[in-house]
């Protein structure tokens, strides 16, 4: 009987903790919504004109092996790269 009831309250707690976490990410959203706030993008860098011409130039790349390797597989590299290259622009890597 300690059993079923130890269980029953483990259950119990990750369903509350489910909800709860939940209703805090919609209310975070909601109140960034409501002030205006929308998550930032890197500055100058356009994430869709990044991908295009990834999509267009990436057969051409010295590293790309094309019998192994599809564009999708070195998507999250490149899109790491231009990330990076918005968020730290102007600093000196070394």
């Amino acid at each position: 009987m300690a059993t079923d009831l130890k269980g029953l309250v483990a259950g119990a707690t990750k369903v509350v903790g489910t909800v709860v976490g939940t209703a805090a990410g919609v209310a975070a959203g909601a109140a960034q919504a409501l002030v205006g706030k929308t998550p930032r993008q890197p500055k100058g860098v356009d994430p869709m004109a990044e991908e295009l011409y990834w999509r267009e130039h990436f057969a051409a790349e010295p590293y790309f092996d094309g019998a192994r390797y599809s564009f999708d597989d070195y998507l999250p590299a490149w899109r790491t790269g231009w990330e990076g290259k918005g968020k730290y622009a102007g600093r000196i890597v070394g």
